[in-house]
């Protein structure tokens, strides 16, 4: 026996309201390939690059102690330290600009020009 709906629809042979709810929310959310192994690969890599080199900033109070008593004992630690605040501003600014770079030309071209200007860099 068809329903009559609050409008004055009859709902013969239609689709009930849950139905269309749920029908308009699945059309709603997104559909994300599964990654697999490579997806698993890429996040192992990005935890390690983070790990490197946030580890080396975070620990330069070491470093500073060792630059203090070794290589620079005639500066003062206020000098030295400048030297952690300088690296870690470094790595946010060039992020700016290297970010965007590696996602314009890919990565093995960007790779293979900064390992390029790193060996003529080092010739000179």
């Amino acid at each position: 026996m068809p329903s009559i709906t609050p409008g004055g629809m009859s709902t013969r042979g239609s689709k009930s309201t849950e139905d269309v709810i749920s029908t308009e929310i699945s059309d709603l959310e997104p559909d994300f390939p599964e990654g697999g192994l490579q997806a698993w690969l890429a996040v192992l890599g990005s935890f390690l690059v983070y790990f490197a080199s946030f580890g080396v900033i975070n620990s330069f109070g070491t470093f500073q102690e060792f630059y203090l008593r070794e290589y620079l004992s005639n500066y003062n630690a206020t000098v030295i330290a400048f030297i952690g605040a300088l690296q870690i501003t470094l790595l946010y600014i060039a992020g700016i600009f290297i970010g965007p770079l590696f996602d314009a030309i890919g990565l093995k071209v960007a790779l293979l020009t900064l390992l390029s200007i790193e060996n003529c860099a080092q010739r000179t």
